[in-house]
């Protein structure tokens, strides 16, 4: 019966490689973006930075879900949690904005740059960014603080609340470094 927590640990080993990719490649994305604000030219050549980036992140899911599943199948006690079911809601969260930017806002975000962020679809095209980005790099982490804190007896409750909070907080914050930046001063009055 040791080879079983033998693997298991090597298990646990890829599924934090995974937490890792995720973590790091959401949190490059929203940094690459922020920077890109500074200039057309910058932005433009950062472009070729977001399908790498994306591309860790879908491997950094992957190996979580993969991972996941087979912890979960070692311990099938962990279902019975609070903790774990928000965890994966979570997960499920991070899946569907995944699809949405990489389906929707990928998409407008790379037509915009190429009309050269027009007036008339820059508030969309802000609150958007804003909005999906503030959900991939909240949740992310939420996921890891969720995971690392889950001895400290905090409830389902108090996570939520907190993470509601730092979700609108990172959305106020990113809409307005994004709407006051130098690409978009043109639009001003």
């Amino acid at each position: 019966m040791e080879w079983i927590g033998v693997f298991r640990d090597v298990v646990l080993v890829f599924h934090i490689i995974g937490v890792v990719l995720g973590v790091g490649g959401a949190s490059v994305a929203d940094y690459v973006h922020l920077k890109g604000l500074k200039s057309m030219r910058m932005e433009r050549r950062l472009q070729v930075i977001y399908p790498i980036v994306s591309n860790l992140i879908i491997i950094g899911v992957f190996v979580l879900v993969v991972t996941g599943s087979i912890l979960v199948g070692l311990n099938p006690g962990l279902i019975s949690s609070g903790l774990f079911k928000l965890k994966m809601v979570l997960v499920s969260v991070i899946l569907i904005n995944a699809l949405v930017l990489h389906s929707y806002v990928r998409p407008h975000m790379i037509k915009n740059l190429q009309e050269g962020h027009p007036c008339k679809s820059l508030n969309k095209f802000v609150f958007e960014t804003s909005l999906f980005g503030s959900i991939s790099i909240v949740t992310w982490y939420g996921v890891l603080f969720l995971a690392l804190l889950k001895g400290y007896g905090f409830s389902v409750l108090t996570f939520l609340g907190i993470y509601f909070g730092v979700l609108l907080l990172a959305f106020v914050i990113s809409y307005n470094v994004q709407i006051r930046s130098n690409l978009f001063r043109h639009c001003r009055v």
